[in-house]
């Protein structure tokens, strides 16, 4: 069977203008200042580590030192971040949160701070681009069109629950994408819906299979969505 994703990358916008945004003033890639925060009481979290360790070290902040205000300040300096926690979703857009140690980190305390350098976004928590059921259908502020509204160019979230070892698998074949050599004058970050697609794909064909049907059930490679450049 065919699908879509074998043929087209598909990315997403909560409004024209957030887009608009997004590719506007970017600069070369080459240099990013990378930030990956994570709560190590999570069973996936030191595995996501070391895979995206094997392809580009970051900056971290792990377990009891990832705090809001950390994190916060390491942002202002970052280009990209890379999230995995909890996420909580709230009826007020702005009050929904990553959870770290110390209490979460609100939408809200991002876009009060200031991210000029501001460009990737992985939130590797799960339902990150879920709505949840009490939203207006015109409210695209999920977790992840949150972040880009706040200043995050280009964003990956995932649509629901993450089985454990797929985000790992994902994050590393994203990363692996990411950071083949850059043509003249490309930004790296526009990549990423073309990352996400090749990462969906590989985990189609090489992920462990469901012992039922002795195939990878597509809920688990469609789950990650792009959002913004």
């Amino acid at each position: 069977m065919k699908y879509l994703l074998d043929d087209y990358i598909s990315s997403y916008t909560p409004t024209l203008t957030s887009l608009i945004n997004a590719r506007s003033g970017m600069r070369n890639g080459g240099d990013e200042r990378m930030l990956f925060v994570a709560d190590m009481k999570l069973p996936s979290a030191k595995k996501e580590r070391d895979a995206i360790n094997s392809v580009r070290r970051f900056e971290r902040l792990l377990g009891k030192r990832a705090t809001p205000k950390a994190v916060l300040g390491l942002l202002q300096e970052a280009n990209w971040v890379h999230f995995v926690c909890h996420g909580r979703l709230d009826d007020e857009p702005f009050n929904s949160s990553l959870k770290l140690s110390g209490g979460g980190l609100t939408l809200l305390d991002i876009a009060r701070a200031n991210l000029p350098n501001a460009e990737f976004a992985f939130l590797s928590a799960c339902h990150s681009a879920e709505q949840g059921p009490n939203f207006a259908l015109d409210e695209a502020l999920h977790l992840a069109a949150g972040m880009q509204f706040c200043g995050f160019r280009s964003v990956v979230g995932t649509m629901w629950k993450l089985v454990e070892r797929d985000g790992p698998f994902l994050a590393g074949n994203v990363y692996r994408y990411l950071m083949r050599d850059l043509d003249e004058g490309e930004v790296r970050f526009k990549r990423a819906a073309a990352a996400v697609q090749q990462a969906a794909l590989i985990l189609r064909e090489w992920g462990d299979e469901d012992p039922d049907t002795g195939k990878v059930m597509t809920e688990r490679w469609v789950n990650l969505v792009h959002i913004g450049a």
